[in-house]
């Protein structure tokens, strides 16, 4: 299992930079730092149907990463808040490619994003101390990069660097499938 945590935990992210930054060649006047990422796949663009197969791909990813995550906790023993929390990511993803931007639901996925960073946080309060140093750590420096999005209410942030405000999210996200990837399948790989 160690080996499917850390590929899962490593491609998932480098999956979605790799869409992201295809998505923005294919549309030929994308900008990143002004441009949300929901404009890739929005109705009409010329992406749409790229990013649609890809957000896809990429759920089936993310979810994959949450089941093993989840597996991961339940088998040391830790809270597994964490975990099912992250399970947000492929819905949120799931969510964008059933309802691109420009279709009415758009905008509706309600809270996942915010659970997911709840979820990232949790770990440094609900995991052990001294045993789950690292991984702990590594949560809070996750949650500090994710709370940059806030930024999108302070000009000139908000209003033209949207796109920009955005990454700092899935910066965030990015980091903590790696980190949590490397560092669990080292502590599996060590109890095998």
């Amino acid at each position: 299992m160690h080996k499917k945590f850390l590929v899962t935990g490593i491609l998932t992210p480098l999956f979605f930079w790799v869409i992201v930054f295809s998505g923005g060649v294919i549309n030929v006047h994308y900008n990143h730092l002004h441009n949300t990422i929901s404009e890739l796949g929005m109705k009409g663009a010329p992406a749409e149907k790229f990013m649609l197969i890809a957000l896809l791909l990429l759920t089936v990813l993310s979810l994959v990463f949450s089941l093993l995550f989840f597996k991961c906790c339940k088998y040391f023993k830790i809270s597994v808040v964490p975990a099912l929390l992250s399970f947000c990511m492929p819905l949120s993803i799931l969510w964008a490619a059933i309802f691109p931007m420009g279709n009415y639901l758009h905008d509706k996925q309600g809270p996942l994003p915010l659970l997911l960073l709840v979820g990232m946080i949790s770990a440094f309060f609900f995991w052990p101390k001294k045993e789950f140093y690292k991984e702990r750590l590594w949560s809070v420096i996750v949650t500090l990069a994710l709370l940059l999005i806030f930024l999108r209410f302070v000009k000139p942030f908000g209003n033209e660097y949207e796109g920009l405000v955005q990454r700092f999210y899935y910066l965030g996200w990015t980091i903590w499938c790696i980190s949590i990837g490397i560092l669990f399948s080292k502590r599996l790989k060590e109890k095998k």
